[in-house]
């Protein structure tokens, strides 16, 4: 069992290399349109359709994603403030992990893309309550 010290510091830095993921995120909502284009033939997905719903989808998932990760930094500065917040976080993490698991098949992604996409996520929701109930261990005891 790890020390609720410990497991702080761990809550924090996880939250923070989290919201940096996110984070990059902002990098492609601006990302040149042929950009888009040769970055999806590159990862073997065929030519990135030319149509307003495929840029308006791409630009705006990624601007979420980034406006998700601004939203986690600030758990990140002080996640011992709103513990129920990063419980919700991660249980949300959870859930849209198992959804994008879903989404990726019946959208025929690579299996590649399947399996380091939603179970990642999963898998980091799972992590940070874990890490929650170790950095509050104690801490509600009366």
């Amino acid at each position: 069992m790890i020390a609720p010290a410990l497991a702080r510091l761990l809550l924090r830095a996880a939250l923070a290399v989290g919201a940096a993921f996110l984070l990059l995120a902002a990098f492609f909502a601006a990302l040149p349109g042929q950009w888009y284009s040769l970055i999806h033939r590159q990862l073997g997905l065929g030519e990135f359709p030319d149509a307003p719903v495929a840029w308006y989808l791409a630009r705006s998932a990624s601007a979420l994603y980034a406006c998700h990760g601004l939203l986690v930094a600030g758990i990140a500065l002080r996640p011992q403030r709103v513990p129920w917040m990063v419980d919700i976080l991660g249980a949300g993490n959870m859930v849209f992990g198992a959804s994008m698991i879903a989404i990726d098949i019946s959208a025929g992604m690579p299996w590649w893309w399947t399996l380091g996409e939603g179970p990642g996520i999963a898998f980091f929701g799972a992590f940070l309550i874990m890490l929650n109930r170790l950095a509050n261990e104690g801490r509600n005891a009366s």
